[in-house]
């Protein structure tokens, strides 16, 4: 039985600027801070983004770079969506794609990407989801 229509807020393959915020108070990664870029691919990184050219990474190596030459170290960095206004749904579902790899380099399989949700502008935050997975391909 159908109980209602499914409505896509907002859908951003990243191509144009759209408010993300790289960075928040607290952040201290000495490399491996989330950038927007056409990614170039590593044996942890993708050649492509999931769609379209431009997608998040967790630092841009250069072409023929080490594994792992620009993972994240030294602490924590942190990507917020633009805010999504969602005051009009009773239920919602989120979904994304991603790309996570941490199965090399100097400490295999000790960290995650952790995914929080915020209904309240930023002032608290819920865990969506902890990524631990290692992908060899985009996941949704």
């Amino acid at each position: 039985m159908k109980v209602g229509t499914q409505v896509i807020v907002v859908e951003d393959d990243l191509e144009v600027e759209s408010g993300w915020v790289v960075g928040v108070a607290g952040d201290d990664a000495t490399t491996g801070i989330w950038t927007r870029v056409n990614p170039i691919g590593t044996g942890a990184q993708p050649e492509n983004a999931a769609s379209g050219n431009l997608c998040f990474v967790t630092g841009q190596g250069p072409p023929g770079g080490s594994l792992g030459e620009n993972d994240i170290d030294g602490g924590f960095t942190t990507l917020v969506t633009p805010t999504i206004d969602t005051s009009d749904f009773d239920v919602m579902t989120v979904s994304f794609a991603y790309w996570y790899r941490n199965d090399a380099g100097a400490s295999p399989g000790e960290d995650s990407m952790q995914v929080e949700l915020s209904t309240d502008g930023g002032g608290n935050w819920s865990l969506l989801t902890d990524i631990s997975e290692n992908a060899t391909s985009w996941r949704i």
